[in-house]
């Protein structure tokens, strides 16, 4: 039920209703504003309490502040009246005047003691021989105030009895408008054929019927200033649902019907006021993003202009239209927060540095966020679709179509920049060559529903960014329509990229680690990028022996990357994780990374995982590391031989020149890709190897195992149920040994996810 808030007693306890009953009593004028505006917020309070939901927050905010408005009741509260005289009726002990007829008596007396005084004071003075500097107003504007003319009629002598003086209507009059200034702006306290305006204009005696005195003490007529927050009180029933009908100035985004239909039994409302379903529209499929509001909750921090705010509720991109109608952006704000959502929060508007308003928060249920998402992000199947704003059905092009064989014929037609290696193409030709079924046959498949499902709900609960997030699902998305991951060369680099339709690769490790099974292992590359630095070192005689000591000890067990953090984390408040994090940023080196870039690497990284910004001073000891500096030494001198041979051999024998670049790289810079290029040459020879053993399993009947995943330095593989991991995972760590003792490459094919071994 309601909370009862009497509109004369402070004191009076709550009951089971609300009630307003009577006008307030009081006469003078200079205090009918505050009054008017205290039994204002009294009916919002009321009418919010109507439309409240039973034990809901917004109900116990409206319940705090009816009591709030109920103890400050007792400023407006009425007068004593004397006692019932003989006829049995009450009298006030003050008897009502005419205000502006009273009020115009006491100006012209005080008027002319003013006259009477400066008078006096005149003959009394010297004259002044130097005439006063003239004072000037800079443009401020004083409020006009009409002079009392002669229709002022003073009011007739009191010849009617007191008992019938007391309920008659003073005489139809013409009052002289009463103006109260505060903060610049007037505030409307009377009625008058001559009405001042809150910018100064005068309203002529026409416009009389159409001047109101809103709440926040403005006048609705004339444009108000946009930054004056008035409240949807200000406006009649009839106005705010004419409101609710206007026709939104902005796109038309269709939908899954399901979805709508979702979104129409959550607030049904929607499917009868377009401006509102236009907001709900901004909210679901906007794209938009402020980069400094960071709000973990899906469909925040998105931007919203008051000119887009306005064209939702057909108002173009002008203030004006929706000012002239005593409107504002924030009214508009409320509309949507009253009738959709009641935990929807938008930051201020900020005018003077050109900000919009952002979306703070909103409570839209998770279901259709979710599925929101996965329309934008996915191309995923739905036979009918409808337009939000408006309901009416919307055709749209079906994006799943098989599109397994024009994906491979892509592949297969692919041209790279620079001929890949042999070595290459044979893994390339292993990956794509493996049976669709394996990936996407029901509940048997590695990329099964299910397991798809799980990783989702993994990407929402890891990924506490929405940007991030929204990278993620994407790739989740799109891998459940397409669950086979086909492979592409990159143009410049002798590695493998994953094919757009499935980005499972490119998948962060606890994302991707949470639909393996038991019988998935990782294995990886140990120190890869540092150690094909040595064959191309040694080649050139260029000595590496320090570089040499730390790759073995590192084989051996030891972490180089914890020895490199604390050259520059040991003074420092630093988190040790994720300074050894930055610190495996030095691989930038090997593929010939500035200095600067490299620190710019590390501090991003830093304050990314710790809302700590550094200054790349606080890296810039790891320079002075022995490994660092051999590092720079080597990849110096290679950089010279680069330059002066045009180019450099790879892994393979073939001569990658600096032309390769031209069109990708300043003439400067030329010499990174090729020392990226050879550098990863290596690599991937080591990594051919571990395919190899593959290819020859892929021949048996039952193959013990598969390698079913690529990632650039390392895979994963699927051992079969009737085998163990370990055997087969030492057959590739064999292989992958003799071959790097062979190219001289100090590393070792390492389990960096053990799987059940």
């Amino acid at each position: 039920m309601q909370t009862s808030i009497p509109i004369h007693s402070a004191t009076q306890k709550q009951d089971e209703s609300i009630e307003f009953d009577g006008l307030f009593p009081s006469t003078n004028l200079l205090t009918m504003h505050a009054e008017e505006e205290h039994f204002q917020e009294g009916l919002r309070i009321r009418e919010g309490l109507d439309r409240a939901a039973p034990g809901t927050p917004y109900q116990a905010r409206l319940k705090e502040e009816a009591q709030r408005w109920l103890t400050e009741s007792s400023v407006f509260a009425p007068k004593e009246k004397q006692s019932p005289n003989s006829s049995g009726q009450t009298q006030e002990r003050e008897t009502q005047k005419d205000v502006g007829y009273d009020s115009h008596r006491a100006r012209l007396k005080r008027k002319k003691s003013k006259n009477a005084n400066r008078e006096t004071q005149t003959a009394e003075q010297p004259q002044r021989t130097e005439a006063k500097p003239r004072r000037h107003n800079h443009g401020r504007t004083k409020p006009r105030r009409t002079k009392p003319g002669a229709q002022v009629e003073p009011p007739k002598p009191d010849s009617q009895p007191e008992q019938q003086q007391a309920t008659s209507k003073p005489p139809a009059r013409a009052v002289e408008v009463n103006t109260l200034i505060e903060d610049g702006k007037s505030v409307l306290l009377g009625i008058s054929p001559f009405a001042v305006a809150p910018k100064g204009n005068l309203l002529r005696k026409q416009q009389i019927e159409e001047v109101q005195l809103l709440p926040c003490g403005r006048t609705a007529c004339g444009k108000g200033d946009p930054r004056n927050r008035r409240g949807l009180e200000a406006l009649s029933e009839s106005q705010v649902e004419a409101l609710k009908e206007r026709t939104p100035r902005c796109s038309y985004l269709p939908i899954p019907t399901e979805l709508y239909n979702r979104i129409i039994d959550w607030r049904p409302i929607l499917s009868e006021s377009p401006p509102l379903a236009a907001m709900l529209q901004q909210m679901l499929l906007g794209t938009g993003r402020d980069e400094n509001w960071r709000v973990e909750q899906d469909c925040t921090s998105i931007p919203i202009p008051n000119s887009k705010l306005f064209a939702m509720f057909d108002y173009g991109s002008r203030q004006s239209g929706c000012s002239n109608d005593g409107l504002n952006s924030g009214m508009l704000i409320d509309l949507y927060q009253q009738e959709i959502d009641e935990d929807f929060q938008m930051s201020d508007w900020n005018g003077t540095k050109g900000k919009a308003r952002v979306v703070k928060a909103h409570g839209i249920p998770d279901d259709i966020v979710h599925k929101s998402k996965e329309v934008m992000l996915s191309p995923q199947t739905y036979d009918d679709w409808t337009l939000l704003i408006n309901g009416r059905s919307a055709n749209r092009r079906n994006h799943t179509k098989n599109l397994r064989a024009e994906r491979l014929e892509e592949v297969s037609n692919q041209r790279p920049a620079i001929e890949p290696p042999g070595y290459v193409r044979s893994i390339q030709k292993y990956l794509n060559g493996l049976p669709q079924g394996r990936f996407g046959n029901g509940g048997y498949g590695i990329f099964k529903p299910e397991k798809v499902r799980l990783a989702i709900d993994t990407a929402r609960k890891k990924c506490t960014r929405e940007k991030r997030r929204d990278e993620e699902l994407r790739k989740l998305f799109w891998l459940r329509c397409y669950p086979q991951p086909l492979y592409k060369f990159c143009d410049h680099f002798p590695r493998l990229k994953a094919e757009g339709a499935n980005q499972a690769m490119n998948l962060p490790s606890n994302i991707l680690r949470s639909m393996y099974t038991k019988k998935d292992v990782e294995l990886d590359l140990t120190k890869a990028h540092l150690a094909c630095m040595v064959p191309l070192a040694d080649r050139e005689g260029i000595k590496v022996s320090l570089l040499n000591e730390y790759l073995r000890r590192s084989m051996d067990g030891e972490d180089i990357w914890s020895d490199l953090a604390e050259s520059f984390s040991n003074q420092h408040d630093w988190d040790p994780g994720v300074a050894r994090a930055a610190a495996k940023k030095i691989y930038a080196l090997v593929y010939g990374s500035s200095l600067n870039n490299l620190f710019r690497e590390m501090t991003m990284l830093y304050g990314k995982k710790t809302e700590e910004y550094r200054s790349f001073d606080a890296f810039r000891p790891v320079k002075n590391h022995e490994l660092v500096d051999e590092l720079l030494r080597i990849r110096s001198r290679l950089q010279s031989v680069i330059n002066r041979r045009g180019g450099m051999q790879d892994a393979a024998g073939s001569f990658i020149p600096l032309s390769k670049w031209n069109e990708t790289k300043n003439k400067e810079d030329r010499w990174r890709g090729v020392l990226a290029y050879v550098n990863a040459s290596y690599e991937q020879k080591l990594m051919a190897e571990a395919f190899r053993v593959a290819e020859e399993e892929s021949r048996r009947e039952r193959p013990r195992f598969r390698i079913w995943l690529y990632q650039s330095d390392g895979f994963t593989m699927r051992v079969a149920s009737k085998y163990k991991p370990k055997n087969q995972i030492e057959r590739l760590q064999e292989a992958v040994r003799s071959k790097a003792e062979d190219l001289n490459v100090p590393t070792k094919l390492e389990i960096d996810h053990p799987g059940q071994t």
